[in-house]
């Protein structure tokens, strides 16, 4: 009870290393997979992303300079443990990134409900990086023009777009099912 920071523990705790990644290990395998979190403020979506990403066999998660660390102790609830099974790369710099992922042939898809193209029409084949903003902003006017294609989830409401890791989910487990991850 004294060294727990929510009020309905599970009686358990520990003292961990955190594992440490670079973007070279993301951006490792022949065509990987990685969620890009740009701006990301809410440490429980942050998890999210992150147990998402692990859950439709992505290569890893980014989050870039700015956005809420993957390892506060909200998202490393949110992300069940993922977080330290799955790459995940903390306070990126953007730039860097972009360097090194063009340079690994990784193309940057930037969701924004704005985009003409639906991502049911989008390449999601080869190596994919899907970029994430903020909630109530959307992605900075630098990052969205830094992507090489824009998506959007079509909806059915009038609503004007999905929660962030809503979103990825939608979009990371179609990538995955496309790329033959899952049988059946």
């Amino acid at each position: 009870d004294s060294i727990s920071n929510v009020c309905s523990h599970q009686g358990i705790a520990a003292a961990v290393r955190l594992p440490e990644h670079t973007l070279a290990d993301v951006l490792r395998p022949p065509e990987p997979l990685i969620a890009v979190a740009a701006g990301v403020q809410d440490p429980g979506n942050v998890g999210t992303i992150v147990r998402t990403a692990h859950a439709a066999g992505a290569s890893g998660v980014v989050v870039l300079a700015g956005g809420a660390s993957p390892f506060n102790a909200k998202a490393i609830r949110a992300s069940a443990g993922s977080a330290l099974h799955l790459p995940v790369v903390a306070d990126a710099a953007f730039d860097e990134f972009v360097e090194r992922a063009r340079a690994s042939g990784v193309r940057l898809l930037a969701c924004d409900q704005r985009a003409e193209q639906s991502y049911l029409d989008a390449d999601l084949s080869g190596g994919v990086a899907v970029v994430l903003g903020q909630e109530g902003s959307g992605l900075a006017d630098g990052v969205e023009q830094a992507c090489d294609a824009r998506v959007r989830i079509p909806m059915a409401s009038a609503g004007d777009s999905l929660n962030v890791a809503a979103t990825a989910a939608v979009i990371l487990f179609a990538a995955a099912r496309r790329r033959g991850t899952f049988a059946g």
